[in-house]
């Protein structure tokens, strides 16, 4: 199994709740999230940025193209393979999320391709969501389910 199907079925398989569900490769006007939370009980929106190789990561910090995911939700980290990205090289609130497989961790090789997560810097709430912005984010998300069911994670 590669690094972003590992990423990908870490999220597919983590257990959401009842009050939350997601979707992968959730686009807002210019900004796309690789994947995108929402939990309508507490109204609160968590972005990841899924990244499987250094240049692109690197690309990514140069241009500052993730600083516009910002405005979007209440969180935002960056999901990587173990020591892809070193915890000083993102920004303070913004979190790194680990994903190997629990073989791996655990010192199996790649016997068992379970997901398994590692915090390096849990993500801290950024400034509050304005409700325009909230509501345009919720009409965006009903239409996703009419038209690409097949993306949402629940």
């Amino acid at each position: 199994m590669n690094d972003l199907q590992l990423i990908r079925d870490y999220f597919k398989r983590r257990s959401m709740g009842i009050s939350e569900f997601g979707l992968f490769e959730f686009g807002i006007y210019k900004s796309r999230f690789d994947c995108f939370l929402a939990n309508p009980h507490t109204m609160k929106f968590r972005g990841f940025e899924f990244k499987v190789n250094r240049v692109d990561f690197l690309n990514e910090i140069r241009t500052g193209k993730w600083k516009n995911y910002l405005k979007y939700c209440n969180t935002f980290s960056f999901v990587c393979p173990p020591e892809l990205i070193a915890p000083e090289e993102i920004d303070a609130g913004i979190g790194l999320l680990w994903i190997t497989s629990i073989g791996k961790h655990y010192g199996y090789g790649n016997r068992r391709d379970i997901p398994y997560p590692i915090w390096q810097k849990r993500p801290r709430p950024l400034p509050p969501i304005t409700q325009e912005r909230f509501n345009e984010i919720i009409l965006l998300l009903i239409g996703r389910i009419k038209y690409r069911k097949e993306d949402f994670i629940l």
